[in-house]
């Protein structure tokens, strides 16, 4: 699961800032009925290049395009947040309660 929330521009230097307005803590999941896909919960934060042809001078490999912005022609990846060692969620998860041996993020 993924949504794209905002482009991000940076300098020549490499420097950004951006004021994003929304919730992003604790409660963001998706689902989808029609394919019998439950409540999953998206704890995670990404930043993508906004094109292959932006990335490419950083890999020795040959990259292709991803949807990860508005017009769907994003570059890979640039950085995305790993899961706690120990709960298994992502970062915006700030107070995980253990439900038996499956951690999940209080309502």
């Amino acid at each position: 699961m993924a949504w794209y929330q905002s482009d991000i521009t940076t300098s020549v230097s490499g420097t950004a800032s951006v004021t994003i307005k929304t919730i992003l803590l604790d409660q963001i999941f998706g689902f989808d009925p029609d394919v019998a896909l439950a409540p999953t919960q998206t704890l995670h934060v990404g930043f993508w290049f906004d094109s292959v042809a932006e990335a490419q001078p950083c890999s020795a490999t040959v990259l292709t395009a991803t949807p990860f912005h508005g017009e769907h022609t994003a570059g890979p990846v640039a950085f995305i947040t790993r899961p706690n060692a120990t709960t298994g969620l992502g970062p915006l998860c700030t107070d995980p309660n253990p439900s038996g041996t499956t951690f999940v993020c209080k309502p």
